[in-house]
């Protein structure tokens, strides 16, 4: 696990949570590895909102109370929303604190196998995939960024693959009335090699999440 910090957040206690490094790093923030004081010691995730999308933290923070409604095996826990300042910088932190899961994306699962994986093994993967988003949508709520790297391979107590959907960061609230949805009118929220046509033209519905699963199905059949 490479834990170097180009922040300078390692060592630090931001409201109860000691930063031990960085353990990845996406478009709208970086993840670090953080251990919980509060609860003596647990280990967390903790994603620190970019500071180019700082005035859009609202997102981040409709990420943690979305995905902290889902419980389900296969879905990435939430456990806290947090806006901090870093007194040594004298600049404003926005972070949410998350399950720790341990593993590759199945992004870089692809990238060692060639592309492809055995059918037995792509099959799994596709049906959990399929029973977190069934969980997802039984509570109102659209993905619309489900792809390879959203989605952690793991291994469960007893040994067995598991799979993990993490990054609510674009997830839309559905027949929920206004201001659930956070991107501006006309503007297209998603990774455009796995999004459907009604996504494309601003309409994502739950079949979105479905057209996206179907594509990665796909990927990891035949490359």
């Amino acid at each position: 696990m490479d834990l170097r910090d180009s922040r300078g957040l390692a060592g630090k206690v931001i409201s109860g949570y000691r930063i031990l490094g960085r353990i990845g790093e996406g478009g709208m923030g970086t993840v670090y590895l953080a251990v919980d004081n509060i609860t003596e010691g647990q280990l967390d995730a903790v994603k620190v909102l970019n500071r180019d999308w700082l005035a859009d933290r609202e997102r981040l923070r409709r990420e943690a109370v979305t995905a902290n409604k889902v419980d389900h095996p296969n879905v990435c826990k939430i456990f806290n929303y947090v806006e901090s300042f870093d007194a040594d910088s004298q600049q404003a932190l926005t972070l949410i604190a998350m399950e720790l899961v341990r593993g590759p994306t199945l992004r870089e699962i692809q990238e060692e196998s060639g592309g492809t994986l055995p059918p037995d093994r792509a099959a799994l993967v596709a049906l959990e995939v399929a029973s977190a988003l069934q969980a997802i949508h039984e509570n109102e709520i659209v993905h619309r960024d489900i792809k390879p790297s959203n989605i952690i391979v793991t291994t469960d107590q007893a040994g067995a693959e598991r799979v993990k959907i993490v990054d609510f960061g674009i997830a839309k609230k559905v027949g929920g009335g206004k201001g659930q949805d956070l991107t501006e009118p006309g503007m297209v929220a998603a990774t455009v090699h796995y999004a459907s046509p009604e996504q494309l033209r601003g309409r994502p519905e739950k079949r979105t999440d479905i057209y996206a699963l179907g594509i990665v199905f796909y990927e990891l059949l035949v490359g």
